[in-house]
């Protein structure tokens, strides 16, 4: 997630691409505006979106008690969507 930043603003567009691009994440969260995805096509961003609008229903539901992924699974993920 990336701390609330004005709008519009330069600073807000520069963590979003860095958060992005030199962390590898497909998606982030924009504190108090919502989620940016990204894919190689929109079929793909709409996914990623569904999926991470799936795990926050899954955590308010268990409240927050669900386990997390490990970090080997998430690996494990990524090399399926990128062969």
């Amino acid at each position: 997630m990336i701390p609330f930043m004005v709008p519009g603003s330069p600073d807000l567009a520069k963590s979003v691409s860095e958060t992005l691009s030199d962390k590898g994440f497909y998606a982030v969260l924009l504190k108090n505006h919502g989620l940016i995805t990204v894919g190689k096509d929109f079929n793909e961003a709409l996914n990623i979106a569904e999926e991470v609008d799936e795990a926050a229903r899954v955590y308010l539901l268990t409240g927050g008690k669900a386990p997390p992924i490990s970090s080997e699974n998430i690996g494990h993920i990524k090399s399926l969507r990128n062969p």
